[in-house]
């Protein structure tokens, strides 16, 4: 599945005569779809609140239709969608109805309506490929056919029996795992934000009984490289006293999740769709992933998400929150607001990483950073800091940064929240 990103400010200019609005609601409404188009979704929910009045019905319901999906209010952003198609038909014109398809694609996909968002993406291919990229196009194919294999099967659902808190185990990378149970036998599995859908290899497909679709995906890796994974259903799993059923998981060689030079071997990774599921989930110093059965409300919405990733807001900066990283990385865009103080101090030098696909060699400098929570600088020594992106244009670009486990261990429990959307560092 692709992320949705709101493509060209240009349909605001070019069309305001067509949406019978008033200067002023244009004005701000430009302001707040160029925030969302730079993913900084806090300022645009802030700048919408501030002005929502002054914003013309038609203006509301697309700008509300990004940020309620931007904060994970999925049903509504979907109604204000439809409310667009059914209300203001002729206003919509074509670059402004494929964003709205692909907010309506991702809000479906994540309530785990495969054929809605199946349906999403068939409007994408059909009616507007002239309006997409040769590289764009080939994603949104991938995503139907995603969408195409699991449009008949049963949704995900998480049940929370009562609290629980589960022991985090390190592997030898150093990554969070959590005791899965299946049938009659249990297995370690990597518990990581950053994995946009559950994964696992095919000898513990097998083992746990999965039910594996008759057909394959491409699916982008850290290298920048793309592997072909098959697609499954497990029935039934569970992780303390939380049963899971009908989760989707995607299917990898063995091969493709080992890695020979520390002999190690990952089987499986519980991804966003099931931890958002959870509702809430803290980690602890301790090493305890605590899941509680209802989750706290909480005054700050400070969490975001783009697509199926966190994104933490500290200050007038945010950041992908991805807990199974076990590095603190900062990307371009925090090099080039840093970029003098950065070259001054410190010398740039080759970074090995990896994961599945390979490992990949990159340049970077190594910093200490000093991120401001709570009111007080946190130290994380060795960051490393890219001066250019080596992704592709648009998928990171507007973020400083992935914030991983260097900086979660610093805190005695850290919350993440997906109803309040919140993270909260104790």
């Amino acid at each position: 599945m692709k992320k949705f990103t709101v493509l060209i400010l240009l349909f605001i200019v070019c069309n305001i005569g067509k949406s019978q609005t008033t200067t002023e609601s244009s004005l701000y409404f430009k302001e707040i779809i160029t925030l969302i188009e730079q993913k900084n979704f806090f300022k645009a929910r802030d700048l919408f609140n501030q002005n929502k009045e002054k914003l013309s019905s038609y203006h509301q319901l697309i700008t509300e239709a990004y940020i309620d999906n931007a904060f994970n209010q999925l049903e509504e952003s979907n109604k204000k969608i439809k409310s667009l198609f059914r209300d203001y038909k002729k206003e919509l014109f074509d670059s402004l109805k494929l964003n709205l398809f692909l907010v309506l694609q991702d809000n479906s996909f994540k309530l785990h309506n495969y054929k809605e968002a199946k349906e999403a993406s068939d409007s994408i291919i059909i009616h507007y490929a002239n309006l997409l990229s040769a590289k764009e196009l080939e994603e949104h194919e991938n995503g139907r056919t995603i969408g195409k294999i699991l449009e008949n099967q049963p949704k995900q659902k998480v049940t929370i029996k009562k609290t629980t808190t589960c022991k985090i185990q390190r592997d030898k990378a150093g990554l969070a795992n959590l005791m899965v149970k299946y049938k009659k036998d249990s297995m370690n599995f990597i518990f990581d934000t950053g994995a946009n859908i559950s994964t696992v290899t095919e000898t513990m497909a097998k083992k746990m009984n999965m039910k594996i679709l008759n057909d394959s995906v491409k699916v982008g890796t850290i290298t920048g490289n793309k592997v072909t994974s098959g697609l499954a259903i497990c029935p039934e799993f569970w992780i303390g006293n939380i049963k899971m059923e009908n989760i989707v998981f995607l299917i990898f060689k063995d091969e493709d999740l080992a890695f020979s030079q520390i002999q190690y071997q990952i089987n499986g990774i519980i991804g966003f769709p099931v931890i958002e599921a959870f509702g809430e989930v803290r980690i602890t110093k301790n090493e305890e992933l605590i899941v509680p059965e209802k989750p706290t409300h909480y005054p700050v919405q400070n969490m975001a998400l783009d697509f199926l990733n966190p994104i933490l807001q500290l200050g007038d900066e945010y950041y992908i929150f991805d807990t199974g990283a076990t590095e603190t990385m900062l990307y371009k865009r925090y090099f080039t607001k840093h970029e003098q103080e950065i070259r001054n101090q410190f010398q740039e030098s080759e970074v090995k990483f990896g994961g599945a696909g390979g490992v990949v060699i990159r340049k970077a400098f190594k910093i200490d950073f000093f991120p401001v929570i709570n009111g007080k600088k946190i130290e994380i020594k060795g960051v490393s800091v890219f001066s250019e992106s080596n992704e592709e244009k648009g998928k990171y670009e507007f973020f400083y940064g992935n914030i991983g486990q260097d900086l979660i261990k610093k805190f005695n429990t850290v919350t993440l929240n997906f109803h309040s959307m919140y993270i909260k560092f104790d």
